[in-house]
């Protein structure tokens, strides 16, 4: 099982209802992490003594991590400052020390919010905030041929941006690009192409629509990434690249789909450029994947799903080569603990009436070891 951090995404069930979990490893507390609201707030980090704790805080334009040491010594300080034009996923991170540091950092003046990450000489990396909009980054690192300067202006409803991103040591174009805010769907625009993004009432993304911008076909393009009506979707299926995801009643993602139409293949419907398959069955029994590019073609595929057989209390899993690998133990209509079988090990797991791995055991044949982890999960 993996070690890492706690990722509250990796469990199954009402996520907002988990306040704590803590892991232990053969019976000994090794982390835990805490939650409020789906929002992380603590972590303790037992085998790490400079990291041994971390406070998270959060603001209107960027979050925090804070860790200490044993002796309550600050180690790190690492900012995330909110960025949906450049950041990845949404935000850019900076190490930054501690918040003595952060407040030489961090100008203030009005609804104007300033973080100087980088001020010396020629180089400069900042951010501008209008109240919570992001107006003007500035990334200037001397000799950094993709330095970049980017300014934004919304609208007076603050649902509409334009941005422009000028490179400063390079002679490339400058890009500008157009987003739209709706309730559950953006819209990005450049150049010849026009993006958007559709996610659900839990903030899942479920479908992203690139077209070739055409302004008579506007009104069709919004209409079939809200609605996916069908009657829509045959009059723009020639000009849609179209993702699809798709969830499970756990959270899990069951696919991802990107495809296009592909007039070589004279067929009325779109082609898979990607198609990404996780296998759950209704007791959350993760049973295989699936991968390939150009579908159509079963070109680079890979995976595929195992046979699972159901009997009274019980569900067995067989490989290809039709070999018993897996059975998990079914109680009150929900999977309770399984066993996995190999040549080299033997591993057991218990699950939570969620379907939440809370303790995994493994047996090492060849050097005749056994670890366990266990998770214990504490709801609201």
């Amino acid at each position: 099982m993996e070690l890492g951090r706690i990722m509250l995404e990796s469990f199954s069930g009402t996520k907002k209802n988990i306040r704590e979990v803590h892991r232990y490893k053969n019976g000994e507390l090794v982390a835990s992490a805490f939650f409020e609201n789906l929002r992380r707030i603590r972590d303790l980090n037992f085998k790490k003594a400079e990291e041994f704790e971390t406070i998270y805080e959060y603001y209107q334009n960027y979050e925090a991590a804070i860790m200490y040491d044993r002796s309550r010594n600050n180690t790190e300080y690492v900012i995330s400052i909110k960025n949906i034009f450049d950041g990845y996923e949404g935000f850019s991170t900076y190490p930054i020390g501690s918040r003595d540091f952060l407040k030489k950092k961090l100008k203030e003046e009005g609804d104007l919010q300033q973080f100087f990450i980088v001020k010396a000489g020629e180089d400069e990396i900042s951010y501008t905030f209008k109240g919570e909009r992001l107006i003007e980054v500035i990334f200037d690192i001397k000799g950094y041929e993709d330095s970049y300067h980017i300014n934004t202006v919304y609208s007076e409803d603050g649902k509409t941006c334009k941005v422009w991103k000028k490179y400063i040591n390079a002679d490339y174009p400058t890009i500008i690009k157009t987003y739209e805010f709706a309730d559950n769907m953006i819209i990005e625009r450049e150049d010849d192409w026009i993006k958007y993004t559709v996610s659900d009432e839990r903030n899942r993304v479920i479908r992203i629509g690139d077209f070739l911008y055409d302004e008579e076909k506007l009104h069709l393009f919004e209409h079939y990434m809200q609605t996916e009506d069908q009657e829509t979707f045959s009059k723009i299926m020639k000009d849609i690249r179209l993702e699809i995801f798709d969830y499970d009643e756990f959270d899990n993602l069951v696919l991802h789909e990107v495809s296009s139409y592909r007039p070589d293949f004279s067929k009325n419907h779109l082609t898979s450029h990607l198609e990404e398959i996780e296998y759950f069955d209704p007791y959350n029994i993760h049973y295989g994947s699936e991968y390939c590019k150009t579908k159509d073609d079963y070109d680079d595929y890979r995976g595929g799903a195992n046979r699972l057989e159901y009997l009274e209390g019980r569900v067995n899993e067989y490989n290809k080569k039709d070999e018993l690998i897996a059975i998990y133990y079914i109680e009150n209509e929900k999977k309770s603990h399984a066993e996995f079988f190999s040549s080299t090990y033997f591993s057991t797991e218990k699950y939570d009436e969620y379907g939440n791995t809370i303790e995994y055991c493994i047996e090492n044949k060849a050097t005749n070891t056994i670890e366990t982890i266990r998770h214990e999960i504490i709801y609201q």
